[in-house]
C-alpha cells in the first residue's frame, strides 16, 4: 500500500476521534505522524488531523496555451474591428473635404481670392493658417473652418497643422485658369495610407506618380469648377 493511501486512512482514523481519545495513545506517535503528514502536504489543527486537498493549478503548457489563445482571438477581432472602422473613417474624410471646400469658398468671398499656396510648405499648416485661425476682413473677424484640439498637431514654433481623420498631412494649391491666372485651388488628402500618389500640377491639377499610393487618395472638387 502507498504512503499516501495509508496516510490518507491514518488522518481519516485520527481525525474521527475526539480529542480526549488521544490520552490512550502514545502522543510521541502522534507527534512523529503529525510530522510526517506535514511533509506529505497534510494540514494539522490541534490534535486533530485533517487533510489538506491541494491542487497544482494549470501547468506552464497549459497556460501557454490559453495566452496562445488569447492571443489569436485578439488579433481576428482587433483585424475585424478595424476593417469595420475603415468605411467610417473614410466617410468621416470626404465629410471634411467637403467642409474644406465651403470654408475654401467663403474665405473667397471674403478676400476675392482663396489662400495663397506659398506661404507654407506643407498643406495642413495652410489650411490652419488661413481657415482655422481667426481672419479680420474689413470690419469682420472671424475663422472659416472649426478644428478641435484632436484635429490639430504643432508643426514647430507657434504653427499648426489641420490634419485629415485618416491621420495624413492634406495637399493644398492654386491652380492656374485659361487666363494664366491662380483663380482655382484643389486640396487632396493622402487617404489611409498617409501616402500621395503624385503631386498636384498648378496648370494640371493632380499628376498621379505611384497608381498603388493613389487609388485610395481623396480630393476636394476643383474650386472654382472649370
Amino acid at each position: 500500500m502507498g504512503d499516501s493511501k495509508v496516510a490518507s486512512e491514518m488522518i481519516f482514523a485520527v481525525s474521527l476521534m475526539p480529542p480526549f481519545a488521544h490520552s490512550f495513545y502514545d502522543f510521541e506517535a502522534i507527534l512523529v505522524l503529525k510530522q510526517f503528514l506535514k511533509r506529505r502536504g497534510t494540514r494539522v489543527h490541534g490534535d486533530r488531523l485533517m487533510l489538506r486537498i491541494t491542487r497544482s493549478g494549470f501547468t506552464l503548457l497549459e497556460l501557454l496555451v490559453v495566452i496562445t489563445i488569447i492571443a489569436i482571438l485578439s488579433a481576428a477581432l482587433f483585424g475585424a474591428y478595424a476593417l469595420a472602422q475603415r468605411p467610417i473613417k473614410v466617410g468621416k474624410a470626404r465629410n471634411t473635404l467637403a467642409s474644406i471646400e465651403m470654408a475654401l469658398e467663403q474665405y473667397k468671398s471674403d478676400f476675392h481670392a482663396y489662400p495663397p499656396d506659398d506661404t507654407f510648405a506643407n498643406g495642413s499648416e495652410t489650411l490652419w493658417y488661413y481657415l482655422c485661425r481667426v481672419q479680420k476682413s474689413g470690419s469682420t473677424e472671424r475663422g472659416y473652418l472649426s478644428a478641435r484640439e484632436y484635429q490639430l498637431e504643432d508643426s514647430g514654433g507657434t504653427n499648426r497643422k489641420f490634419i485629415s481623420p485618416l491621420g495624413g498631412d492634406y495637399e493644398y494649391r492654386q491652380l492656374i485658369d485659361s487666363d494664366g491666372i491662380k483663380r482655382m485651388c484643389l486640396v487632396a488628402d493622402p487617404g489611409l495610407d498617409k501616402l500621395l500618389g503624385g503631386m498636384i500640377d498648378p496648370n494640371k491639377g493632380f499628376v498621379t506618380s505611384s497608381a498603388q499610393a493613389a487609388k485610395d487618395n481623396l480630393y476636394s472638387a476643383v474650386l472654382p469648377p472649370k
